[in-house]
């Protein structure tokens, strides 16, 4: 008499698995652990390609929009007043002349961080290489976001001489910030072809950005974005400057210093 469906199913045991490339398990303990290894097995397999799925999407610039969404010690940034972290230092380094301190915000790690990203963002699109801090709260500034950007750093610094034995070609450039100092690019710090972003604190008549440009177009590199953290420039200079348009966190900053003129 032949064995009916049920009896089939009744018939198989345990016991009777047969696993390809492996022992015949010989109890009911032996195959729970079979498929607990089993499992456990897989289980470790599909870790390794979460993983690697998920650490594609954290080097995509969506992710790093997401962060740069949200505060570094919360889930909501609200606007920050820049103008409250800023002072117009008056009549220095000589009378009629003024500066721009930063200090405020470049110590507080929150506004840091957006005046960073707020910054950086409008560069992400045009893939620069290289970014150009004029010294000195540009340096500070700019190095920020040249490590947000994966950028290298390159100062365009105040100097009053050329150290004897200094072996790297040093460029001058045509722009005076003190009587005794002048700004200097090391020449060899920028290669032709790189795509180079300048970072200056405030800019008024625009004379550093507009003497750095023309430096590193004269080294055969190509200058694709200016950012400052007040542009207080005149109509007419910002059509001197030319593209690429200069990103700031504040525009027109009114200030009784003094006023930009043409």
């Amino acid at each position: 008499m032949p064995l009916s469906r049920t009896s089939i199913y009744v018939g198989i045991s345990v016991s009777d698995i047969v696993v390809p490339g492996t022992i015949k398990l010989t109890d009911s303990l032996s195959a729970l652990r079979f498929f607990f290894f089993y499992f456990v097995f897989n289980c470790f397999v599909f870790s390794l390609i979460t993983t690697s799925y998920v650490y594609d999407f954290i080097k995509t610039e969506s992710i790093k929009t997401y962060i740069d969404s949200i505060s570094l010690r919360g889930l909501t940034m609200t606007e920050i007043d820049f103008t409250k972290y800023v002072e117009v230092i008056r009549d220095w380094p000589e009378p009629g002349k003024a500066v721009c301190d930063i200090s405020m915000l470049l110590e507080h790690p929150d506004v840091f961080h957006e005046a960073v990203a707020k910054l950086a963002k409008p560069f992400v699109e045009v893939k620069p290489n290289k970014v150009v801090g004029i010294e000195q709260r540009g340096l500070a500034l700019g190095s920020a976001i040249a490590y947000y950007l994966g950028c290298g750093i390159v100062p365009a610094r105040s100097i009053a001489y050329i150290p004897e034995g200094y072996f790297r070609e040093v460029e001058m450039l045509p722009s005076n910030r003190f009587a005794d100092r002048q700004l200097a690019l090391v020449a060899d710090s920028i290669d032709p072809g790189d795509r180079v972003v300048i970072i200056d604190d405030w800019l008024i008549q625009g004379t550093s950005v507009f003497a750095t440009k023309k430096m590193i177009e004269k080294l055969g590199a190509q200058v694709v974005g200016i950012g400052c953290v007040i542009n207080n420039m005149s109509e007419t200079r910002r059509k001197l400057l030319g593209r690429p348009e200069v990103q700031a966190l504040l525009e027109n900053y009114e200030t009784d210093a003094f006023h930009p003129s043409d």
